[in-house]
């Protein structure tokens, strides 16, 4: 970062009075992460970012948000830890610099780590714990205080229709070599079928989620080794039990990377799925619905077959979307996320029955 820029945002947050090291942070692809670190001192201070106006044309809707659950978790439980904007000396929620960029200042949590991958059942639990007590407490919020930040994020049907834009404007070559793909995803088109029929007739109740549910986002404690708070709030919004549920499902059931070209080492960890179900359902105590309940599985199916198809989707596209390292990368993850898919739904009948009924 420009020395310039830097003091400039320094000094409309007030701390422009003290000696950090400004050094790149964090593994996060979307916005540009920081940490402020003063000289010999073990941990950063402060989290400073900037917002990637390209996804979030208007950060101010997240600031809206995160103040509002904040707020409102407040008032049910003053011990609960959920991080907040530090205000710029003017009291705004974010810094705009001569180009119009939006930065905030976070604090950071000390003695806290993150994991990129859940390695036990038991990180699995205290995973889908958090982010259910998260739901829990903002249980009985005003759904329309909260704005939507990403519009069709979660949506089945636009990811259908996205899918089937690209298909049928794609160059002859990508679809000659998806060709056995595509058989393998009209095998799997009811879940979008069953997907709009749970929301047609209303079956699940509008609530406020992460959408980010995945165990990157926690902070856990360096002592204890449990849970202190979640992290990045960039996408909490209103929504439905099958996000959240469904990312957890979809990014910890699976000890491979989502690039694994191998399709024969990926497995379906079940005993994952029973800790994910299990600390989701102990958080959510008895707030939960029949139906939230008995869907909760269908949650991970669906976000597993979107994922399939938004890869399948940007290599049709000729990968305008996601980053790739190689020309294949887009078919090989959406081949991925296709066997993943294949495991859990095989799986299906057998672990409501187990779990959810």
């Amino acid at each position: 970062m420009e020395i310039e820029k830097y003091q400039s945002i320094a000094k409309a947050f007030g701390i422009e009075n003290r000696q950090f090291q400004c050094n790149p942070f964090g593994t996060g692809h979307i916005n540009f992460t920081f940490s402020l670190q003063e000289t010999n001192e073990p941990e950063p201070d402060y989290i400073l970012q900037k917002i990637n106006t390209h996804v979030f044309p208007d950060p101010e809707k997240i600031a809206s948000n995160w103040n509002a659950a904040e707020s409102f978790i407040r008032r049910l439980d003053t011990d609960y830890q959920m991080i907040k904007f530090l205000p710029t000396m003017d009291g705004n929620n974010f810094f705009r610099d001569e180009d119009g960029e939006y930065w905030r200042l976070i604090p950071f949590v000390k003695n806290t780590f993150t994991c990129e991958t859940v390695e036990t059942p038991e990180q699995a639990y205290q995973t889908a714990s958090a982010f259910g007590n998260l739901t829990r407490l903002l249980n009985g919020v005003t759904i329309s205080d909260f704005q939507t930040i990403l519009s069709d994020f979660h949506n089945l049907s636009f990811r259908e229709w996205q899918f089937n834009e690209a298909l049928a404007k794609a160059d002859f070559e990508r679809l000659e070599v998806v060709k056995e793909l595509l058989i393998t995803k009209k095998s799997f088109v009811q879940i979008t079928t069953e997907f709009e029929s749970i929301q047609k007739q209303k079956l699940l109740p509008i609530r406020i989620f992460h959408i980010d549910a995945k165990i990157s986002n926690i902070l856990f404690s360096k002592g204890t080794r449990l849970p202190v708070c979640i992290v990045d709030y960039d996408t909490l919004m209103p929504g439905t039990i099958l996000s959240d549920v469904g990312d957890m499902l979809r990014s910890m059931t699976s000890d491979t990377v989502e690039d694994e070209a191998d399709l024969s080492k990926i497995k379906f960890r079940e005993d994952f799925v029973a800790s994910i179900l299990d600390g989701y359902l102990d958080a959510m105590k008895n707030i939960i619905t029949i139906n939230e309940k008995r869907l909760l599985y269908f949650g991970g199916i669906v976000l597993v077959y979107m994922q399939a198809i938004r890869f399948l989707t940007d290599y049709l596209e000729n990968d305008r979307y996601y980053h790739i390292a190689y020309s294949t990368q887009n078919l090989v993850r959406a081949q991925n996320q296709f066997r993943l898919l294949a495991l859990m739904a095989e799986k299906r009948t057998e672990i409501e029955r187990k779990f959810l009924v």
